[in-house]
């Protein structure tokens, strides 16, 4: 499957993105949590990270008022382009903006703060998420970004505070990397890891790492006592 993260408890499934493989991952997360609710919040307006929202229309699932959450560009380009819109006008779906920086409390008590990263954003703007509970554990999201040393943030230092990171790992090694991405010289950091005393193994937290196109869903019951 195209890669995504799921959170859920038995009151509530959270997907981050809509994959074109949503129908089986969101099938999994609702199975796993017993409960027929479930939200969306998106990074961005990249084919696999958004492109999925088709499967909520009339030609398939003609879902009822799913909640999406969205940074305020994604929301306009999901509001002024079809098929999206048609989501919208069929009440497929509801669309909730995000701030950079303002978290937001769900009603199972679950807490998403987006910020932005550097990212091709054509259509949208991308962001990552920090997930968590009051009290709990913290998860780290980003799906894609193109550049670790143009983030504000150094990602070395961010690790550490959560304790779970899903983050970009396209290209682990850019000998690896041919083509076009040798000219962006994208998503690598792979030597700062092997150096860095939060490589798996050597520290109590938990890292994993993934690429855009990563045949897994990573699957958490809650950030209290996490399960993978």
């Amino acid at each position: 499957y195209v890669a995504c993260l799921g959170v859920y408890d038995s009151t509530l499934a959270v997907l981050f993105d809509a994959t074109p493989d949503i129908v089986p991952q969101l099938g999994e997360i609702l199975e796993r949590s017993g409960s027929k609710k479930y939200s969306v919040f998106l990074t961005h307006a990249h084919m696999g990270h958004y492109t999925g929202l088709a499967h909520f229309g009339r030609e398939a699932a003609n879902t009822s008022k799913v909640p999406v959450y969205a940074m305020p560009r994604m929301i306009d380009f999901l509001a002024k382009n079809g098929p999206w819109n048609q989501l919208l006008k069929l009440q497929n779906i509801t669309l909730n903006g995000l701030e950079e920086g303002v978290p937001r409390t769900l009603k199972n008590g679950l807490v998403v703060e987006p910020f932005l990263v550097p990212h091709r954003d054509e259509f949208s703007e991308t962001v990552g998420y920090y997930i968590k509970r009051k009290g709990g554990k913290v998860a780290l999201y980003i799906p894609d970004i193109d550049k670790w040393e143009e983030w504000e943030e150094n990602i070395i230092a961010v690790i550490p505070r959560v304790d779970y990171a899903f983050i970009d790992g396209t290209f682990s090694l850019m000998e690896k990397c041919r083509g076009p991405c040798q000219r962006f010289r994208i998503h690598s950091f792979q030597n700062q890891l092997s150096c860095s005393p939060i490589c798996p193994g050597r520290n109590a937290k938990r890292f994993t790492s993934f690429t855009s196109t990563t045949q897994t869903l990573h699957v958490m019951r809650n950030l209290k006592g996490a399960k993978r």
